[in-house]
Parts: C-alpha cells; structure tokens; sequence
C-alpha cells in the first residue's frame, strides 16, 4: 500500500482553492486601494432619475431637474461603516455651505425605514432620497461604498470620490464644482 503523496490531486484542491482565494482577496484590496479616492471623470451628464425622498414616501424629486444648480451627490446604505462614518462630515458641510450648491444623499438598495433611522440617528437634514431598488449607482459609476459625485450646475459629473471622505477630499470636490458657480 502506498501512501498519500503531501500532493494529492485531493490536498491541493483544498490548499489551491484558499491560496486562490486569498490572493483573490489581495489582489481585490489592492485594486480597491488603488481606486479609493478621488477620480477625475470625462465630464458626463447625470442621468435622470425619479427617486422618493426618504422622509415622505408621497414626494419624490427628479434629479433632472436640479440642474442649474451644483451638487454634491453622495451614495450610502446602513450597514457600510465608511459610509456611516462620513456622513457627520456631510452634513456639517452641507449646514455651512453656501446655498448654491446642494447636497444629497442617496440611501442604496435598502428599505426606505433603513435609511430614515439612519437619517434620524445622524440628525441628517440635506435632501435624502431612496433607491430601493439599487438601480441608480451603477448608471452613474458608484460601484463602491460610500462614493460621492461632483456635478456641476450644467449636470455634468466632473468629479467622483470612491470611498470614505476626509474634510479635505469634500472641500476639493467643492472647488471643482465651484469654479462654474458666476
């Protein structure tokens, strides 16, 4: 009788599958890593959608419309730590900026009671809008969590930031969008 070889077929299947899996992790990280931040986009004009707001299920507001106006569009959802942990920041900004410029939140993917008791605990007081069905992100390039648009007043999104924002990260973002403000 012989016995098993350290390489069996059997051994490195196992031992193959959480090297994979590990470098695949790795090499997510790294990647992540390398788009967290900010992102110079080829200006292109936010996509038109109708989003309820997350404090009354009757109104809704289409972004379309706030066009003439420059935004600072900013994606999150309840059980994102970073998303969490910008939001203060958000809305302190949003509280001493100038009125020319106006913030959103999209709450992502989730129920619109997740994303009202996230508002109530964070005393959010910036539009607020769900999207339950998690169908506006990905128009607009917002596959990671939290990630935050600059648009300018002509609708354009001319900056995007992938990831959890510093004071100075928002404070750049505004620049940029206010360059275009008379």
């Amino acid at each position: 009788m012989s016995e098993p070889v350290a390489d069996s077929p059997r051994k490195i299947g196992r031992n193959g599958t959480l090297l994979g899996l590990a470098a695949t992790l790795v090499l997510s990280g790294v990647l992540l890593a390398s788009t967290a931040g900010k992102e110079r986009t080829a200006a292109t004009i936010l996509p038109a959608i109708t989003l309820t707001t997350l404090r009354n299920a009757d109104q809704t507001i289409n972004l379309a419309d706030l066009r003439g106006t420059p935004l600072v569009i900013n994606f999150f959802f309840s059980d994102c730590p970073p998303c969490l942990k910008e939001l203060p920041l958000i809305e302190r900004v949003a509280k001493s900026t100038r009125s020319d410029v106006r913030f959103v939140g999209i709450d992502h993917g989730e129920a619109r009671s997740k994303g009202q008791s996230i508002a109530d605990r964070f005393g959010l007081d910036y539009t607020l809008l769900s999207d339950e069905t998690a169908s506006y992100a990905p128009q607009v390039g917002a596959l990671a969590f939290p990630t935050t648009l600059f648009v300018d007043r002509q609708g354009q999104i001319v900056g995007r930031h992938l990831g959890a924002m510093t004071p100075n990260d928002l404070n750049s973002g505004l620049k940029v969008i206010s360059h275009a403000i008379p």
